[in-house]
């Protein structure tokens, strides 16, 4: 039996209090290849004292640890989230560039991140809607409605770009620049304009009061 068989086998009995110290209170986790075999040794596994640690672990694909992960702390009430998405959220958090991290959070923070990113980060949906009715897509009556149909509550894109740092809809490319809290604005490769929050949301505010 492979690595991943076993682990798949073995999952349910997995101990996250005692790998990730006080992370019932803390209400969060990571998870990468570095921990890998901390999993493994709490699930009983064993390795031969003839056999090289390293080389065991070392050889285990990173996604397919996850998949089995995902799924297993998703039924103890564990939702992933992408390392990025995480990092804007909690400041004091790196993402790693060298490898796949995901971070675990149980389901009741998640909601409170999820409603954060909302909140804070909505304007990214009304410069998206700006862009494309202006400079992309004009089939729309207007701003508003390109909003409502393509954009407004669309948490997905918001999670997109703060996870992906873009997004993309047709010919349409936004990059969010985190340390300067600006979102760019491309058509194809040509860079078009940027937007702050203050500015997305006075401009959209202000082509809705024209309409009423």
């Amino acid at each position: 039996m492979n690595l991943i068989d076993w682990l798949a086998d073995h999952i349910e009995a997995i101990d996250i209090n005692e790998i990730f110290e006080e992370s019932e209170e803390v209400g969060w986790f990571w998870i990468n290849r570095t921990v890998f075999s901390d999993i493994f040794f709490n699930l009983g596994f064993e390795v031969d004292s003839s056999e090289n640690e390293a080389d065991i672990f070392g050889e285990l694909d990173d996604n397919k640890v996850l998949d089995i992960l995902e799924k297993a702390f998703k039924e103890i009430g564990y939702i992933s989230m992408n390392q990025y998405l995480f990092s804007n959220w909690d400041k004091d958090f790196k993402a790693t560039e060298d490898m796949v991290t995901l971070v675990f959070a149980k389901k009741e923070l998640y909601r409170k991140i999820s409603i954060h990113f909302q909140n804070r980060f909505g304007w990214f949906l009304k410069a998206l809607a700006l862009d494309t009715y202006y400079k992309i897509n004009s089939e729309f009556s207007g701003v508003v409605e390109c909003y409502k149909e393509l954009y407004r509550d669309n948490y997905r894109i918001i999670e997109d770009i703060l996870s992906n740092k873009e997004y993309q809809y047709l010919s349409g490319r936004w990059k969010y620049m985190t340390n300067d809290a600006v979102l760019l604005f491309y058509k194809g490769n040509k860079f078009m304009n940027s937007w702050t929050e203050q500015s997305a949301e006075s401009f959209y505010h202000e082509i809705t009061m024209e309409l009423e």
